[in-house]
C-alpha cells in the first residue's frame, strides 16, 4: 500500500500528468502504461518524455531503435498529446515547474539511483504522484530474449531475404553454417511430413496401401538426391574459397593445380558413379 497522499486534481482546466521512459521497440505494456496515465483523471493532457540515447546507454543499455525513432512511433498512440525529447534522466521541481506539471505518473516500484533509494519519492511527498500498474511478463527485454531464442531462424530468413551477413554482424562462414543447417532442417520436416500422409487413411492395408509406401519412399529418395545435389555443389564452391589456385601469386600468374588435386577429383567423381549404381541397385 501506498505511503503518500496524493494532491487533489484541478478542476477548472485539463489536468497535466507527465510519464516517460525510453520506450523502445515501443509494446503493449508501454501502451497500456500511457492509457493509464491518460485516464487517471476525467481530462488530461498528457505528456510524455522520452530518454535520449547518451542518457540510456549510460545508464540502462544499448536501445534498439534511436531516441527520434522512438518519439516518432509514440507520435502515432492516441494517448499520447505532447513528447518532450529528451527528457532529464532525473526529474527536477524546475522541470515540472517549467512544463506546469500536476502530476507524474509511474510505476510504484522503487528506482534507486547514486544518491537516492527511490528517484520519484520527493515527487511522492509533494503529493504529485500517481502509480501505474505494469504489464507483468510484456518488456523489451521480453521481446529481445524472444528473438534471441530463435536467432538462427531469424538469421536465416534475413539472409533468404537479401541481408549481408555483414549486416547482420556474422562472418560468411556463420551465414553459410545457419543455411545448411536450416536447409536440412527443413528437408527433414518434409520428408517426415510425408511420411505421415501415409498413415494418415481410412483406407484398408493392402496392396495399394504399399503402393503408396513405395510412392512416397521414391519421392523421399528424389529430394534426397536434390538436397545431396545442392550440399555438393555448396561444399565444392566453399571449398573453392580456399582454393590457392583461385588466388594470383605476387607475380600476378595463377598458380599450377598440384597432381594431387586432379587426382583428387577423379577420385571424387568416380565415387559418385559408384554411388549412383548402388542406389539404382536398391531400388530395382
Amino acid at each position: 500500500m501506498a505511503s503518500y497522499v496524493t494532491n487533489p486534481a484541478p478542476t477548472n482546466r485539463p489536468v497535466r500528468v507527465y510519464a516517460d521512459g525510453v520506450y523502445d521497440l515501443l509494446h503493449v505494456g508501454h501502451m497500456r502504461q500511457l492509457e493509464q496515465a491518460k485516464k487517471c483523471f476525467p481530462n488530461v493532457v498528457l505528456i510524455v518524455g522520452v530518454a535520449s540515447d547518451e542518457d540510456t546507454h549510460k545508464y540502462k543499455g544499448r536501445t534498439v531503435q534511436t531516441m527520434q525513432e522512438r518519439v516518432e512511433t509514440l507520435e502515432h498512440i492516441k494517448w499520447v498529446d505532447e513528447i518532450i525529447a529528451p527528457c532529464p534522466w532525473l526529474l527536477t521541481p524546475e522541470f515540472l515547474e517549467q512544463h506546469a506539471i500536476d502530476y507524474v505518473a509511474h510505476d510504484d516500484i522503487p528506482y534507486e539511483s547514486v544518491n537516492s533509494d527511490d528517484i520519484y519519492d520527493w515527487v511522492k511527498k509533494a503529493g504529485k504522484f500517481k502509480a501505474t500498474q505494469r504489464t507483468e511478463g510484456t518488456s523489451t527485454t521480453d521481446i529481445i530474449v524472444r528473438i534471441l531464442q530463435n536467432y538462427e531462424d531469424y538469421i536465416y530468413r534475413s539472409l533468404s531475404r537479401g541481408v549481408r551477413p555483414e549486416e547482420l554482424n556474422i562472418g560468411t562462414l556463420k551465414a553459410n553454417q545457419i543455411q545448411m543447417k536450416k536447409k536440412v532442417q527443413n528437408w527433414q520436416k518434409k520428408a517426415t511430413e510425408n511420411l505421415t500422409k501415409v498413415t494418415l487413411t481410412e483406407r484398408p492395408l493392402g496392396t495399394t496401401f504399399d503402393e503408396r509406401v513405395d510412392k512416397v519412399r521414391d519421392q523421399i529418395y528424389d529430394q534426397y538426391l536434390q538436397w545431396r545435389q545442392t550440399y555438393q555443389s555448396f561444399v565444392h564452391g566453399f571449398a573453392k574459397t580456399f582454393d590457392p589456385r583461385n588466388h594470383r601469386a605476387r607475380n600476378g600468374m595463377m598458380l599450377e593445380p598440384k597432381p594431387s588435386d586432379t587426382q583428387f577429383q577423379d577420385c571424387q567423381e568416380l565415387t559418385d558413379e559408384e554411388e549412383e549404381q548402388r542406389q539404382d541397385t536398391r531400388r530395382d
